[in-house]
């Protein structure tokens, strides 16, 4: 069962590109494959840091701050955007946001 899910994961991963999630503080819960290749950074290195430190350009800040809150309050949200990589390169990407119950009900949102 652990094979089966670890293959449909790389599959996703080949499939829908860059996933992760992150909590209501904008700290990275989830980071796959796809966002290692894209962003370059591992895993490791971006989970548990703040998603607005790592991928957000300095002047596309207060863009992502209005979108997560739109997003957080509509349930979802989608937009055209640009993020930055490790290696300090700009991409341009659609961001799809999806809010998803995790039972945690403190509702701290610091970004």
């Amino acid at each position: 069962m652990k094979r089966e899910r670890t293959s449909a994961l790389s599959l996703a991963d080949q499939l829908l590109g860059p996933l992760l999630t992150i909590a209501a503080d904008t700290t990275v819960l989830t980071w796959n494959e796809a966002a290692e290749r894209v962003f370059g950074y591992t895993a490791e290195e971006a989970i548990g840091k703040p998603y607005m430190q790592l991928l957000v350009p300095d002047d596309r800040v207060e863009e992502s701050r209005k979108w997560i809150k739109i997003g957080i309050s509509r349930g979802s949200a989608s937009y055209d955007s640009v993020k930055k990589t490790k290696g300090g390169a700009v991409l341009d990407v659609e961001v799809v946001l999806r809010v998803a119950e995790t039972g945690n009900t403190s509702g701290k949102e610091n970004f």
